[in-house]
């Protein structure tokens, strides 16, 4: 496993993995992709590893694709100890055309003294969102949420789909939860098992 640092570039201000090729292309990636990103063209295409973060660093913006390289077993994983009510992957409030691929995201529930944190979250207004073909595992709360937002700033064409859960949520939550007020959206074709006590599969809720 790789450990996860600040880097030190300057005006980087990113969490990326230490040790490797992963050291080496990640933060340049990133950092092309922010680039891209406002010319529409964002990807960052991870190399096999496992990638320790805290929750809340990994954030996803506009016009943006992050995908495993083909072939690449790619594990991004909660580091012991997490901040709660908070998430592993943030795709930003309002953004649009964003896809999440082909990743494996690991709660790493039981070295977690917090009761809750999240996959990924997608804030209010956002939209044109596709989470495929991923690996939820070990998540204590929700694998996916898409939030509630105020008037006028609801998350819109939100696409859940072909994905694994496994051993995700805790309490009464929803596994896969979009807010009351999601337009346009669906979840399909998701294998979810083996949840947290008295979770239920899919939902809707604030």
């Amino acid at each position: 496993e790789f450990s996860s640092s600040l880097c030190t570039d300057p005006g980087c201000g990113q969490w990326f993995p230490d040790g490797g090729r992963a050291s080496q292309t990640i933060c340049n990636d990133r950092r092309q992709a922010d680039a891209a990103a406002r010319a529409g063209r964002g990807a960052v295409r991870f190399p096999a590893g496992t990638y320790l973060v805290d929750s809340g660093v990994l954030t996803i913006g506009s016009n943006t694709l992050w995908v495993a390289e083909e072939g690449a077993v790619v594990i991004i994983k909660l580091k012991n100890g997490a901040a709660a009510n908070s998430s592993i992957i943030n795709v930003i409030g309002g953004a649009v055309n964003v896809r999440i691929s082909h990743l494996t995201i690991e709660g790493n529930r039981t070295n977690q003294t917090t009761s809750n944190n999240r996959g990924e979250q997608i804030n209010a207004g956002a939209s044109t969102v596709e989470v495929d073909s991923c690996l939820f595992h070990n998540i204590r709360g929700h694998a996916v949420k898409a939030k509630t937002g105020p008037t006028g700033s609801a998350c819109s064409n939100i696409r859940i789909h072909h994905n694994v859960v496994y051993n995700c949520g805790i309490d009464t939550q929803y596994v896969l939860q979009f807010g009351y007020d999601v337009l346009r959206s669906s979840i399909c074709d998701n294998y979810i098992y083996s949840g947290g006590p008295n979770c239920q599969a899919i939902g809707i809720s604030n």
